[in-house]
């Protein structure tokens, strides 16, 4: 297919293909990344596994964790100040993985609460089952915990897009 038809057909200009054809791995439109895409794709995966661990990592940790890996790298980047991302390159690192890591609040949830296994759940039902037998359904009410929280004190955290890591107090995202 010609360039022309091309661009007709995916409403694509001209020069965009050519220029693609051509370079293939020419630099992408605005600012260029500071960090390989390899970098940013294990920083995310350890982002999660850490929320997945139970310990999110704050918007300063994770400033800080680029800030370390630049440093042992021997890299220097104008763009940071002292090789540390600014809050700024945080929220923007977010929005382009949004699909992955995402702001959420951090609650403290016991360990022994967080690792129940299905066959625990399956027991508490069974039992609930036998408690509940002779009470008429008016007399059962529904009651959730959702905004009720152990902690008052809590904070943002990024973690998967269930996850999110935690916002220190002096630092704003």
């Amino acid at each position: 297919m010609s360039y022309r038809d091309a661009s007709r057909t995916y409403n694509i200009p001209k020069s965009v293909l050519q220029r693609r054809h051509k370079n293939p791995d020419g630099k992408r439109i605005g600012g260029q990344p500071i960090l390989g895409t390899k970098f940013v794709e294990v920083l995310v995966k350890r982002i999660i596994t850490c929320g997945k661990w139970g310990f999110p990592l704050g918007a300063y940790d994770l400033r800080l964790i680029v800030k370390g890996c630049l440093d042992r790298r021997g890299m220097k980047t104008n763009k940071f100040k002292d090789n540390l991302p600014g809050c700024d390159w945080v929220q923007s690192f977010l929005k382009r993985h949004k699909n992955n890591i995402a702001q959420r609040m951090c609650q403290n949830i016991k360990r022994n609460r967080a690792s129940v296994s299905q066959a625990v759940i399956n027991e508490y039902f069974d039992n609930l089952q036998k408690s509940i037998e002779n009470i008429p359904p008016s007399n059962i009410i529904n009651y959730d915990e959702t905004n009720l929280s152990d902690d008052p004190g809590r904070k943002k955290s990024n973690t998967a897009s269930r996850h999110k890591i935690s916002r220190e107090s002096n630092e704003p995202l």
